[in-house]
């Protein structure tokens, strides 16, 4: 169910599951909103397009992106509605994912905004298809999941482990505290929600496909992508992040070419909880130039990170 917030009143469509042919399988996507600018968002792996339409937050939240856009969305293979996945597929594997899914909704160029792992991928496509993409906007992630010699902004792969592997045993379990203190701190008290995460678990994927999925994703290292980057890029971090930190944010836009930075309050990882109207308004701002509705001031401060310094702009 598709929830827009138009002033006093509730606008409800019901969005269409289509599919589009990839290799051996097919990939479930879709399309809302009439926007000039295609947006297409990949979300981290454990999705469901039509679940996610039945939490209030994720709603608003995808109705604000449609208002302004054509928002282009779907589930990885081995996800969601998505065929099951074949084998373990590498990072340049999946590409043909986003390709499929542009072309079978008659996008010859997209905006593309990429959510933790969904930024690696978005990342990789950029680089490789520049021509497909108009700009690229990162929030809540990293060059890497966990920590190397050469980068100690993520914890350890054994800290990692131990925290998948707890998910894991409390998979599709709303009575647990943890991954929602992680996650989505606002929302620990809000029983409605942490069923609708349990549900989302329970109908994304099965345990042990998170389980084998998040151990590959432990080895994707994005750095040495970022300075090919040509593209206008804008990255988004909360200062409070608990799953990723903010520092990992920093370091990415730090080593993109001519990228800028957005900070924001606040300690929740989900982008489509706490004051999603803020990272809206900073897509929104980058990718168009301008904010069509703002429904109260959002603590945004855009930094143009420059090798000779930082310098900082209101929109």
């Amino acid at each position: 169910m598709f929830a827009s917030d138009r002033g006093d009143n509730l606008h409800v469509v019901h969005p269409e599951v289509r599919y589009a042919s990839c290799g051996d399988g097919y990939v479930a996507h879709q399309v809302v909103g009439s926007g000039r600018t295609d947006l297409l968002v990949i979300f981290a792996d454990l999705t469901h397009i039509e679940h996610g339409w039945r939490e209030p937050a994720e709603a608003r939240f995808l109705g604000r992106l449609a208002d302004s856009f054509r928002l282009i969305r779907f589930d990885k293979r081995g996800f969601g509605l998505s065929d099951p996945l074949t084998g373990r597929p590498t990072l340049a594997d999946r590409m043909g994912e986003i390709t499929a899914v542009l072309d079978a909704v008659g996008s010859e160029k997209a905006a593309v905004f990429g959510i933790w792992e969904g930024a690696h991928m978005a990342i990789r496509y950029a680089v490789e298809h520049p021509e497909r993409v108009t700009s690229l906007v990162i929030y809540g992630s990293a060059a890497r999941s966990v920590s190397a010699p050469d980068y100690e902004l993520q914890p350890d792969r054994a800290t990692r482990e131990a925290g998948l592997l707890y998910a894991i045993d409390h998979w599709g379990d709303a009575g647990d505290d943890l991954v929602i203190q992680v996650l989505a701190p606002s929302k620990i008290n809000d029983r409605a929600f942490r069923e609708w995460f349990a549900e989302l678990q329970r109908l994304g994927c099965s345990p042990g496909q998170y389980l084998e999925t998040a151990t590959w994703a432990f080895d994707v290292d994005v750095r040495d992508l970022l300075g090919s980057i040509a593209v206008p890029t804008l990255v988004i971090h909360r200062t409070g992040d608990r799953f990723c930190t903010v520092e990992n944010g920093r370091y990415l836009a730090a080593h993109i070419p001519g990228a800028q930075f957005v900070e924001l309050e606040g300690d929740d990882h989900l982008p489509f909880v706490g004051d999603s109207d803020a990272i809206a308004d900073a897509i929104e701002a980058f990718v168009t130039g301008r904010i069509m509705r703002r429904r109260r001031a959002a603590h945004v401060v855009p930094v143009s990170l420059r090798s000779n310094g930082v310098t900082r702009r209101e929109f």
